[in-house]
């Protein structure tokens, strides 16, 4: 197609700022797929952290696998619902904590539990 003058320059314009749009639309994509890639491995690098310090995240907090079993036993050895169970791990935790502060978890997890078991001989 011939054109003259003007129209010439206004063709070549809308050209480039054609041209230009799609360059940046072809960066941005390649910007979406790069971040994509990062946040799949940086997801597949935290998922190894985690079963190399033996830790899984329930509830927003990472915890021991071992807390998790420890705090399944007490529960299945209360009997009555995991929620009620679990609340009240929780608020025995809490208490064990005032009486005894500066434990780790499992210690305080673990002596609830044989609290528990130490009441039920009676």
């Amino acid at each position: 197609m011939f054109l003259s003058g003007g129209n010439e320059m206004l063709y070549i314009q809308e050209t480039l700022l054609i041209d230009l749009i799609m360059l940046i639309l072809f960066i941005f994509i390649v910007l979406l797929i790069i971040k994509g890639i990062y946040n799949k491995s940086e997801f597949k690098n935290i998922k190894l952290q985690n079963i190399i310090t033996n830790k899984i995240k329930v509830n927003n907090s990472y915890i021991s696998i071992k807390n998790n079993k420890l705090r399944n036993e007490y529960i299945n050895l209360h009997g009555v619902s995991r929620m009620e169970a679990a609340a009240t791990l929780d608020r025995q935790i809490d208490a064990l904590k005032n009486k005894h502060p500066n434990k780790n978890m499992t210690w305080y997890i673990e002596k609830a539990i044989h609290d528990l078991k130490r009441d039920r001989r009676v």
